[in-house]
């Protein structure tokens, strides 16, 4: 199911990377979102993705369109792993 969120929101889009079972830090995470417009916002770990506890990672990203966005995590070296999501910005009428 796809999340629907509206205009003007503030969404937290968050990765776990594990190995196994246990939460693990990759040597390097990296996060891609595609708005609406298909323009890209390209993000990574240290300085625009925030490492909130071992393994967790997350960005905060402001939903000013309207439409689908798609949004995929990479983490590489300690824990190879890709995960990818979507979701729906609708209209307000405020």
């Amino acid at each position: 199911m796809t999340n629907i969120y509206d205009e003007g929101d503030l969404v937290r889009l968050t990765a776990k990377f594990t190995i196994l079972t246990e939460l693990t830090n990759p040597n390097a995470v990296y996060l891609q979102v595609i708005g609406p417009d298909r323009a890209t916002g390209t993000y990574s770990y240290p300085t625009t993705v925030t490492n909130s506890a071992t393994g967790v990672f997350y960005r905060d990203v402001s939903l000013d369109l309207v439409g689908r966005y798609d949004y995929n995590f990479q983490g590489t070296g300690t824990v190879q792993a890709v995960g990818a999501g979507k979701f729906i910005v609708r209209r307000t009428d405020f």
